[in-house]
């Protein structure tokens, strides 16, 4: 199992049940310092769990990741899990979130391609992919290198994909033998390799 965006492994975690519940490898990507440190607390002491406080970019390297720090006073808490490199993305939440703008912060995070974390972890296969990478998810998609693995079973979230990226999501998958269902959240589609 693969998770780019793990957050904390535990808040609104579609896996966190069967991973607990299952023998599995499981690897968790995460760039958020705050959240990385929670995820760590959740999982480190797991020897089947690999954990990583990276992002997954087009290149290596490093890029400024836009937050908003876990704990603002006044601001929900679901406001931490806001995390993108588009400042305008996290930005769009503040009538949900008065004040939101305020508290904002760039922080230069650590990237990786896929293929680095494939060759990293040599991963010949993957039974599932999950991603929640907050209106990037189209994006991370089309980096996945598909002609290198297919996991069995994708889980990303569609919230903040535009009408026109989900059809292109859609596309391609069914293009590559996935059949994508609507999961049993409203915010996130589901693919599996048939």
């Amino acid at each position: 199992v693969l998770i780019v965006g793990a957050f904390d492994g535990v808040t609104n975690d579609p896996t966190r049940d069967f991973l607990l519940n299952h023998t599995c490898q499981a690897i968790f990507i995460e760039p958020q310092p705050a959240a990385f440190s929670k995820l760590r607390e959740h999982y480190g002491n797991l020897t089947n769990f690999s954990l990583h406080n990276a992002a997954i970019d087009a290149t290596s390297g490093h890029r400024v990741l836009y937050s908003v720090p876990p704990g603002v006073e006044g601001l929900p808490s679901w406001t931490e899990q806001l995390a993108s490199f588009d400042k305008e993305h996290v930005l769009k939440h503040e009538e949900l979130a008065p004040g939101l703008s305020r508290h904002i912060v760039g922080v230069n995070v650590p990237t990786m391609t896929f293929d680095e974390l494939l060759n990293k972890f040599e991963l010949r296969s993957l039974d599932v992919l999950q991603i929640d990478a907050e209106g990037f998810d189209a994006q991370l998609l089309a980096w996945f290198p598909f002609e290198r693995i297919r996991p069995a079973l994708l889980h990303y979230e569609t919230a903040h994909m535009k009408d026109s990226e989900q059809t292109q999501v859609t596309s391609r998958l069914n293009a590559m033998g996935y059949k994508v269902m609507v999961s049993d959240s409203p915010t996130d589609d589901m693919a599996f390799l048939i």
